[in-house]
């Protein structure tokens, strides 16, 4: 639906982004919230814009005027994807967890605290931990 909805449109960039972001930050100061509700209203503009050549233009200029910012930043930048790399993979495994939630179970090895996958519904389990070898049964 929003494929149609955006068709022949501008869409999202880096500036759009940012724009979004001082609006969320401006929202919690008083009197100054107006200007966020305006700049969220601008970065709407530009997502559903049909003038691509101006949308492109202004990006260009947003990336000229921080690039100094951005090269400033990068060393900061890596330490911050080193940071949340390990976060997401983790947050992706909840999420697989999530879909296999009805057909397995989870469970931690009391040992070495690996988590393990048993199937569920099939009574009494002998579980051996991959990683340390120690055995113990579960109900599933």
């Amino acid at each position: 639906m929003w494929r149609r909805i955006l068709a022949g449109r501008y869409g999202m960039d880096n500036l759009t982004l940012v724009l979004v972001f001082l609006s969320v930050v401006l929202f919690n100061l008083d009197y100054v919230w107006i200007a966020g509700v305006g700049l969220l209203g601008y970065s709407v503009f530009r997502v559903a814009s049909r003038n691509i050549g101006k949308r492109r233009q202004e990006l260009q200029r947003f990336d000229r005027v921080t690039a100094g910012i951005r090269q400033h930043l990068a060393p900061v930048g890596g330490a911050v994807a080193r940071t949340l790399i390990p976060l997401y993979k983790a947050a992706s495994s909840y999420g697989t967890r999530f879909q296999q939630r009805k057909s397995f179970i989870f469970v931690k090895c009391a040992k070495c605290k690996n988590t393990l996958r048993l199937p569920r519904n099939k009574g009494k389990l002998l579980a051996t931990c991959p990683v340390c070898k120690s055995e113990f049964t579960m109900k599933t």
